[in-house]
């Protein structure tokens, strides 16, 4: 059985794509980005690394309806973009346009079928049907996306 590192901002597509890699018969050791001791751990693992991106406005939402604080969310996202992102990861992005194509890079990188209904997992705050248009995102958060503009202009 293969392994690989799976390091996300959580809510945004972590059991999904763990789910996809252990369906492909791939052992996941998964850490979220919130604090710097996972992140260091991920790192560190011998294995590839893998990511999720979903959009911060998106991800804020899920928060939000969950009753969660934002700052955890900004400090995750600030966390995965210098450690994680900038580590050139194998990247799957749950609600981007081009998320088709980067399933197809996984999947011919890691030799498993491109193959997903994407159907969303563990649904709690049904943020998977939403559109960019639908929020309003907070300051914070809109500051966030700026920051990662980089990485959402690759995707988004």
């Amino acid at each position: 059985m293969s392994q690989i590192t799976l390091c996300t901002v959580p809510h945004s597509g972590t059991t999904f794509t763990q789910k996809l890699f252990e369906a492909n018969d791939f052992d996941v050791v998964q850490n979220h980005c919130d604090e710097w001791q996972y992140v260091r751990k991920a790192l560190m693992a011998p294995y590839p690394l893998v990511t999720t991106l979903r959009h911060p406005f998106l991800v804020e939402e899920s928060w939000y309806q969950r009753g969660k604080e934002i700052a955890p969310m900004i400090k995750a996202f600030d966390l995965w973009l210098e450690h994680i992102y900038s580590k050139d990861p194998y990247i799957l992005s749950v609600d981007s346009p081009r998320r088709q194509e980067g399933l197809e890079a996984i999947a011919k990188a890691f030799e498993f079928p491109a193959v997903t209904d994407w159907k969303p997992e563990r649904v709690v705050a049904h943020t998977f049907d939403l559109t960019l248009e639908d929020l309003n995102p907070s300051r914070e958060v809109v500051e966030l996306a700026e920051r990662m503009s980089g990485v959402l202009g690759e995707w988004y």
